[in-house]
């Protein structure tokens, strides 16, 4: 298949879109204009393009999954991901739903019932705030998007910021500070607080550490390759799943932040331990001031090279 970026999702957007609207608009014309004498070829011309606004709404949730799973992205736009993936399902739903009604009730040339044209106008409000939601991926966080060529003419005064993604050269555009990565235990702060040595707290500040200074080889060895990490509502389930979604952004994220620890407790049972964190994360990133209040739940199993890390789980206001 022919290579597109980021795939075949924006394209059968496209044609969910157009093909609905239209046919809301002629049922509507249809509904309005009884006596036209077009009104029978009208009903009949929103009828499939009803219909094949069904279908390729069925094919553009399904790309649009595979875009949700394999776009490399970074926190903010997880987030934003999540939220479009929701109203795509529920709309895509409604529209297939619509589609069947008609189907059962077709009869070409009969007049569209008030109810069925409210319940098109409505879906297409739902459709229009969805593609709203996808156009704010795009033009907002960046995701999908080829970095441009740095300009180099006099008069071009634009920065371009390092990797931001797991698998592109990329930048996101500024993206909502609140939902970014929060980890604590970095010593950055006054407030840090001291560790045994080899201890389950001290693997968890050398992980934060590695991580807020870019040691991609350091963050790798002290996570289980069976890590599970849960965030603002994902997760990623292995570390290979980390080091090609969310690692590089929590790099570039953290480098720029100063973290001051409040609080670290860690509890030993046996070869498991458990370390709670809580921090304030505070700077100024993609010209957004941020100042988050972070925790930070970690599990760790004890194994012949020390401690490392099976479960995390971040959060932050």
């Amino acid at each position: 298949m022919i290579e597109i970026i980021p795939n075949w999702h924006p394209i059968f957007v496209n044609f969910t879109v157009a093909l609905f609207i239209v046919s809301a608009l002629l049922y509507s014309a249809a509904f309005l204009l009884p006596n036209a004498p077009w009104r029978q070829s009208c009903v009949a011309t929103a009828h499939w393009n009803l219909a094949l606004a069904a279908g390729f709404a069925l094919i553009t949730v399904g790309t649009g999954l595979n875009a949700y799973y394999n776009v490399a992205h970074d926190g903010p736009s997880h987030s934003a991901m999540t939220d479009h993936r929701n109203w795509a399902i529920a709309t895509a739903g409604i529209i297939v739903a619509i589609g069947l009604w008609q189907r059962m009730r077709r009869h070409h040339g009969s007049q569209p019932s008030v109810i069925f044209v409210i319940t098109l106008i409505l879906a297409g409000g739902l459709l229009t705030v969805t593609a709203w939601k996808g156009a704010e991926l795009v033009f907002r966080y960046g995701l999908g998007v080829m970095a441009l060529v740095e300009a180099e003419e006099p008069g071009h005064g634009h920065e371009h910021g390092d990797d931001e993604h797991a698998n592109d050269d990329d930048e996101s555009p500024d993206p909502a500070p609140v939902e970014q990565h929060a980890h604590a235990g970095h010593d950055h702060g006054d407030s840090a607080i001291d560790a045994p040595k080899g201890g389950p707290a001290a693997a968890i500040i050398a992980f934060n550490s590695a991580l807020s200074s870019g040691d991609e080889q350091a963050v790798m060895a002290a996570l289980s390759p069976e890590v599970l990490i849960f965030e603002s509502g994902g997760a990623e389930r292995s570390r290979a799943e980390y080091a090609s979604h969310h690692m590089k952004s929590d790099m570039a994220f953290l480098k720029q932040m100063k973290l001051d620890l409040i609080m670290q407790q860690a509890t030993v049972q046996g070869d498991t331990a458990w370390v709670v964190s809580e921090s304030r994360i505070h700077g100024r990133y993609k010209d957004a001031d941020i100042d988050l209040v972070s925790t930070e739940t970690a599990v760790l199993e004890h194994g012949v090279d020390g401690w490392i890390i099976v479960h995390l789980h971040w959060s932050s206001r």
